[in-house]
Parts: structure tokens; sequence; C-alpha cells
């Protein structure tokens, strides 16, 4: 009986000490930092390309069928990877950190496949506009080459 309320007064102590303890844990796991705007929350999600011009042609081509083209862009990261759609083999894909002020829209290279090395470590900057769940990206990449892209949520 005098051990029943030693260990009633040490479980009790124990159980205050850890309801703040986990109080504090889920805030902060739970906080994400600054919360998007609503501009840079609609250009969040999956995309897939679906039609482009690379050099400053005026015509728009649609992506090869067999040529898969998805871009991902969080809060705070995008990435994007093409990949054959018969093989599942990755041809290219980059990705890193952006920028977006819901018009201006850059793209800071941290990682890449073959063929991105000169663009690593540079800012792509376009302009973005989505209307109809289409991402319509036009700019020119670090080296000059001018483009345009239209994406599909």
């Amino acid at each position: 009986m005098m051990n029943n309320s030693k260990t009633n007064e040490t479980l009790r102590r124990k159980l205050f000490a850890f309801i703040p303890m986990i109080a504090i844990l889920f805030i902060a796991f739970s906080a994400r930092g600054e919360v998007p705007s609503k501009k840079a929350t609609e250009i969040q999600g999956t995309w897939k390309l679906v039609s482009y011009n690379y050099g400053g042609d005026s015509i728009m081509k649609p992506v090869y069928e067999k040529l898969e083209r998805l871009k991902l862009i969080t809060d705070s990261k995008f990435c994007w990877i093409h990949f054959n759609s018969e093989d599942h083999i990755v041809t290219s894909s980059a990705g890193g950190s952006y920028s977006f002020d819901g018009e201006n829209y850059t793209e800071n290279l941290e990682f890449g496949g073959i063929g991105m090395n000169e663009y690593l470590g540079k800012s792509q900057k376009f302009m973005v506009k989505v209307e109809n769940n289409k991402l319509y990206l036009s700019g020119a990449l670090s080296d000059g080459l001018k483009i345009k892209e239209v994406w599909d949520r």
C-alpha cells in the first residue's frame, strides 16, 4: 500500500513531463514555415508535358508519344523526369529548389542526370501562367536556349 502511492506519484510526474514533450514535438514536426501564397500553390502538383518549343521556333511540337515528361512541384522543391514509356528507361532528370512570385519562376538546379552538367548550380528563369489546369512556361535556359512548354495537371 505504501509502494502504491509512490508508484502513482512517479507515474503522474512522468506523465506530466511526457505531455509537454509530445506537444513540443507535434508543433515542431507540423510547422512548415512560411505558408505559400495562393499563386505559389497553383503551380504545385504533378504536371505532364504535352507540347514544347526549344530554340525559338514559332510552332509548338507535341511530345513524342513514347516519351513521358513529368514535373513535380512541391512548396519549395521541383523535379522533372523524362522516360520512355515502353522500356521505362529514364533519359534525363533534374531538380532542386525554386522561387515563384506569381509570374516569375526560377529553378535552381541542384541535381541532374546525364547531359545536365552545364546547368547544375545555375538558375533557369521563366515566366509562368496557370490556366485551366495547364501550366504555360516560357523563358531561356542559362545557356540562352529559348524554351516554351505546356504542361497538363
